[in-house]
């Protein structure tokens, strides 16, 4: 049922119990319940509480207030985030046959798997609905929103559930049983995990991740992990990609050394092969030309020598004249 006062809204998504619009700003979204019956108000005052309590968090929209609409029905209004919810974008990567790159699936897995440990560790809440269609991803991927805690309770009221709640994909079995803990969610996020993984590109880590995300799906209730131990696991994944990209850089930067000294010694060794070479042909050339211009050489000398002794020659012979001239007088 959408109300008279929310015509105006572009309708953005329906759920079971409420309709979501977006305001004519453009900035806020209003969570209709879509009608007065007790289970709807209940779960729409339910979220509101909840979405309260973590609202510091940052891990969800900001909500800012629980009203009525002129019919008497509730709705929130929260902040519009712009992005797509997870089951989105894994339903265009698998239409397009496309994959994740590893470094988009890291950091889903990343900040979904914190999400989740800051609203059991420090909120001590349990979600109860986790699946892709609750987490919404910005546009840019930075930041990651958990939403729809309509069916979210605190450890003081998990035991006043009595009907299974959730989707069934990503129900844990214990559910069946209506045996709700924070272990529900846990079996929840390694489904979601293991979705993302499947979709991504190759990771390094992927064994381990396949380890982690077993250890999250144990049907025994007990023995399945702890989130505390999920974000530590996922945090050493961290390292070892960081790790694994230093090598990497490494590794890049001695085969680029090694290429440039290859490529400065074919640049030398072709010069090298360009360059005239002197064979004895040309060797003997020389020599000869060589030995040519000293004899040259060796006859100027001989030449200017000879022209030197004459020109004395020639001079003594005057001054002889002339002294037996006088005394011939």
């Amino acid at each position: 049922m959408q109300s008279s006062t929310l015509q105006k809204h572009r309708l953005l998504g329906r759920g079971k119990y409420t309709d979501v619009f977006l305001d004519s700003s453009a900035t806020k979204v209003i969570k209709e319940a879509k009608n007065k019956s007790a289970q709807s108000i209940r779960q729409i005052e339910n979220e509101f509480e909840k979405l309260q309590l973590i609202n510091k968090a940052k891990i969800s929209p900001k909500v800012y207030q629980i009203s009525n609409d002129a019919d008497g029905i509730p709705f929130l209004v929260m902040d519009f985030i712009e992005g797509k919810t997870l089951r989105s974008i894994l339903d265009e990567c698998e239409g397009l046959g496309e994959k994740l790159s590893s470094e988009f699936a890291f950091s889903l897995i990343d900040q979904i798997s914190r999400s989740v440990y800051t609203l059991h560790q420090h909120y001590h809440l349990g979600h109860f609905d986790l699946s892709p269609d609750n987490i919404l991803v910005s546009n840019d991927g930075s930041c990651i929103y958990l939403i729809d805690f309509s069916l979210a309770r605190s450890e003081q009221e998990f035991q006043l559930i009595d009907e299974a709640v959730g989707k069934v994909d990503y129900m844990a079995p214990e559910a069946y049983e209506k045996e709700f803990g924070l272990h529900n969610d846990i079996y929840s996020l390694g489904i979601i995990l293991d979705e993302i993984k499947n979709n991504a590109e190759s990771l390094g880590f992927a064994v381990d991740l396949d380890f982690l995300i077993a250890s999250m799906k144990l049907p025994m209730v007990e023995a399945r992990i702890k989130i505390d131990e999920v974000v530590k696991q996922v945090n050493q994944f961290k390292t070892q990609s960081v790790e694994l990209k230093e090598g990497d850089r490494k590794k890049w930067v001695v085969g680029l050394t090694i290429i440039s000294a290859l490529f400065v010694a074919a640049l030398f060794f072709n010069s090298s092969e360009t360059k005239p070479k002197m064979t004895n042909k040309s060797k003997l050339s020389k020599q000869v030309k060589y030995e040519k211009k000293q004899r040259i050489n060796k006859k100027r000398k001989k030449i200017k020598k000879g022209q030197q002794k004459k020109t004395k020659k020639f001079k003594i012979n005057n001054e002889t004249k002339n002294i037996f001239k006088r005394i011939v007088k």
